[in-house]
C-alpha cells in the first residue's frame, strides 16, 4: 500500500511541478506569482514524498530542496509591501497622465560605436589551436623531398 500511496503522490508532484513549469514558459503565469510558487512547492513536496517511500534518497533530496526554494520564493512575495495604487484606483483623482508621467523614470542612454558596423569587412583574428601546427611553423610542400612525398612502397 505505502508503494502505491508513494506512487501516487510521486506522480502527482512531479505533475504539478511540470504544469507549473509550462504554464510559465507559455506567458501564462510569471516566477514570481503565488500561483507558480505554490504549485512547485506542492509539486516538490509531493514528489519528496513519493521518493522517501520508494527509499529514492537522491530523488528526495533533489525534490526537498525544490520545495524548499518554492516555499522560500512564497514566503518572499508576502513579505512584499502591496504595490502603490496607481491614479487611476484612487477615487476623485487627478488625470492619469500627469500621475503616469510624474511615476516615470528615464532610460538610460547607452553609448552609441566609435565605428559602425561594415558587413563587408571580413576581418577576422587569428586563433591559435594547440592540437594544430602553427602557420609559421607548418611544413609547406615545398620544403618536403622527394622520398617525403612519395608512398613506401613506391619509394623502395
Amino acid at each position: 500500500m505505502e508503494t502505491l500511496i508513494g506512487s501516487v503522490l510521486g506522480w502527482v508532484g512531479t505533475l504539478g511541478t511540470f504544469v507549473a513549469y509550462v504554464l510559465m514558459l507559455r506567458g501564462t503565469w510569471s516566477p514570481s506569482t503565488r500561483a507558480y510558487l505554490t504549485l512547485n512547492t506542492v509539486g516538490g513536496m509531493l514528489a519528496a514524498g513519493g521518493a522517501l517511500a520508494y527509499g529514492a534518497w537522491p530523488s528526495f533530496a533533489s525534490n526537498i530542496v525544490w520545495g524548499l526554494m518554492g516555499a522560500y520564493g512564497l514566503l518572499a512575495t508576502f513579505r512584499r509591501r502591496p504595490a502603490p495604487m496607481c491614479a487611476e484606483d484612487v477615487p476623485g483623482s487627478p488625470s492619469t497622465s500627469a500621475a503616469t508621467l510624474a511615476m516615470t523614470v528615464p532610460l538610460p542612454v547607452l553609448p552609441l560605436p566609435q565605428s559602425p558596423w561594415d558587413p563587408s569587412n571580413t576581418v577576422a583574428a587569428p586563433i591559435s589551436l594547440p592540437w594544430l601546427p602553427r602557420a609559421d611553423t607548418a611544413e609547406t610542400p615545398s620544403k618536403l623531398t622527394a622520398s617525403q612525398t612519395q608512398p613506401a612502397a613506391l619509394a623502395a
